[in-house]
């Protein structure tokens, strides 16, 4: 049985395919692996998941990349906020400022499916939801 095992790879994300051989040299199964490779870090302090969320509602969520946010929050009609996405790698992958009126429509179905947070700026405070996509 041959394994090999990769080290110091660069920070990303990595596809490992895995391939069982036969004794007679013929793949009997074969497994794709989707590998993150990130930092040693402490969650709290690089990615904001789930922060002061009490007035941020996004559904459907889990959700094939269509999102749709409504802040529940005085005076922020026709304010502006800032909108990001982060991967786990905590590379922004999305950044705009919008002027919020009602709601919010965030469409990431040509980002690859996992896990993101959501960062809304508004009324000088950080809020953050996990963003799950399938």
């Amino acid at each position: 049985s041959e394994f090999t095992t990769p080290s110091n790879l660069p920070l990303g994300q990595y596809t490992l395919t895995c391939t069982s051989i036969s004794q007679q040299g013929e793949a009997t199964s074969t497994r794709i692996i989707n590998v993150i490779c990130k930092p040693e870090i402490k969650q709290r302090e690089k990615l904001p998941i789930e922060k002061n969320n009490d007035e941020v509602i996004v559904y459907p969520n889990p959700s094939n990349g269509l999102y749709f946010i409504t802040i529940v929050s005085n005076g922020i009609e026709n304010k502006q906020i800032k909108v990001q996405i982060l991967d786990m790698l905590s590379n922004n992958i999305y950044s705009e400022e919008v002027l919020y009126n009602n709601r919010l429509i965030i469409n990431c179905s040509e980002k690859p499916d996992g896990l993101y947070i959501l960062k809304l700026t508004f009324n000088g405070i950080e809020h953050s939801k996990k963003l799950i996509k399938y």
